[in-house]
């Protein structure tokens, strides 16, 4: 399965619903939506498997950004 990235706007924040699989492969990707410089939120509802990498991501706060 692949990860969908579905960014939605509203009138002070981007909100990215993620749904899928979240692998380490896609961080970059992920990244990339994040650091477009606009206050984002990860909506993870949707995501039916994290793998350690993402997990470690995660839990960092994004710090690797």
């Amino acid at each position: 399965m692949i990860l969908k990235i579905e960014r939605i706007r509203d009138s002070h924040k981007v909100r990215l619903r993620l749904s899928g699989e979240f692998r380490s492969h896609h961080l970059d990707q992920v990244k990339a939506e994040i650091s477009r410089g606009e206050p984002t939120l990860l909506d993870l509802e949707e995501v039916d498997l994290v793998d350690i990498e993402a997990i470690r991501f995660l839990d960092g706060g994004f710090a690797q950004i």
